[in-house]
């Protein structure tokens, strides 16, 4: 009984054992025979999906897949050509913008050089205006310095023979009319050479302001006028004239040239008076950047109680200055007539105050902007996160040659 069940149970492991071999042989096959029956279970699902109106059929995975990759390399294409196209737009607008700054950058050299020409002409025409009129001036200076010692050597011969009628009071008194109209004249020739001298200078002020320099320009032609109708009565002196004649002629020059006096001193002194107040101004704007310096070493962490002393120096130097300014210039705007030379005097008094104070202003600038470099290791832009420009260093260090410049110029302009 036993035996036999062993047996039917070994014929059976046996069978199941060939069957497993048979099954393995054939796996691959069947796996493919599978997914392709899938996939024809899946078309089979599509279609009949599609049939009843449900959802639009879809490719394979396979299908898409490669689909994706077109639509993508496609889309990649479309984008490198629309960068491209970017790109050579931008780099022609760049081309562009460059040639067209730097067209405006030669019209703005051209535009610059042909000012700088302009301008250059006109101060050599000024010049050289301002050094023809003042020859002309030292020219009739010279002719009534002579004249005028001729008449007096005569003149004091003339007194000698005011009661004497002899031959030799005779001739000095002929001598002394005739020497009348070459002295009277001179002294015309020197009062308008001094106007048109004068006039130049208000001409080419660039410190008066539009008003002022007309109002003067009016006063100047308004003089000349008077004193070439003075030298026209001079003119008509003959040797038939008599010493009533010379004597009305002489007052009548002497009358134009006092009212001409407080024109002429009043415009010297507004234009000396302009060119002072540019100066102040500038210094003022200068100190307001050396203050501005100083906060910023401050905010460094820098000492500054030395450079602040030598600022209070320098502030109260330029108020003085300011000051003797003002006095000068109130001065003229209540000039009158009849007391022109002290006015005049006392204004000059002020201005050579104000210079002085100007030059000490100069000295503690340059005291100032050494302190500084000392301070920020030689340089003097001090960063404090914005930093100074070029144009403001530049500015604070030719600072005291500036206002040397400026006050020697107004000096000039007083001689």
């Amino acid at each position: 009984m036993w035996k036999r069940t062993i047996s039917v149970l070994a014929i059976a492991l046996l069978a199941l054992s060939v069957m497993a071999l048979a099954n393995s042989d054939s796996g691959d096959d069947s796996a493919l025979q599978a997914t392709a029956a899938l996939g024809d279970n899946d078309s089979s699902t599509d279609v009949q999906a599609t049939a009843q109106g449900n959802v639009p059929p879809m490719p394979p995975i396979r299908e898409q897949v490669k689909n994706r990759k077109q639509q993508f390399e496609q889309r990649r294409e479309e984008i490198q050509n629309r960068t491209e196209h970017i790109r050579e737009r931008l780099n022609q607008t760049h081309a562009e913008f460059q040639n067209r700054v730097k067209q405006a950058r030669e019209r703005f050299n051209e535009t610059r050089a042909e000012i700088q020409n302009r301008v250059e002409q006109a101060r050599q025409r000024f010049e050289q205006a301002k050094e023809q009129a003042k020859q002309r001036y030292e020219r009739t200076r010279q002719h009534y310095k002579e004249t005028r010692q001729k008449v007096e050597r005569t003149r004091e011969r003339f007194v000698a023979c005011k009661s004497n009628n002899s031959t030799e009071c005779q001739t000095i008194k002929v001598i002394i009319k005739a020497n009348g109209k070459p002295f009277l004249t001179s002294s015309a020739d020197l009062v308008l050479n001094a106007l048109n001298r004068v006039e130049v200078q208000v001409n080419a002020s660039a410190e008066l302001d539009n008003t002022t320099k007309a109002d003067l320009l009016v006063q100047l032609d308004q003089k000349i006028a008077d004193v070439t109708n003075a030298k026209a009565v001079i003119a008509n002196l003959d040797n038939s004239s008599t010493p009533d004649d010379i004597r009305a002629a002489a007052k009548t020059i002497r009358k134009a040239w006092l009212s001409t006096k407080t024109v002429l001193k009043t415009s010297v002194g507004r234009l000396i008076n302009a060119r002072l107040g540019n100066i102040i101004h500038q210094v003022e704007q200068l100190s307001t950047r050396i203050h501005a310096t100083r906060d910023r070493l401050v905010a460094a962490g820098k000492n500054v109680t030395a450079l602040d002393t030598k600022m209070d120096e320098f502030d109260a130097k330029l108020a003085d200055a300011k000051s003797e300014y003002k006095a000068a210039v109130d001065l003229y705007k209540n000039a009158a007539p009849g007391k022109i030379d002290e006015i005049a005097q006392e204004a000059h008094d002020h201005v050579k105050n104000a210079q002085d104070d100007l030059k000490e202003v100069r000295d503690t600038l340059r005291d100032i902007v050494n302190d500084i470099r000392k301070q920020n290791g030689g340089s003097l832009e001090v960063e404090d996160g914005t930093n100074a420009t070029q144009g403001e260093n530049e500015s604070n260090e030719s600072a005291g040659e500036d206002v040397n410049l400026s006050v020697n110029a107004s000096a000039n302009v007083t001689a």
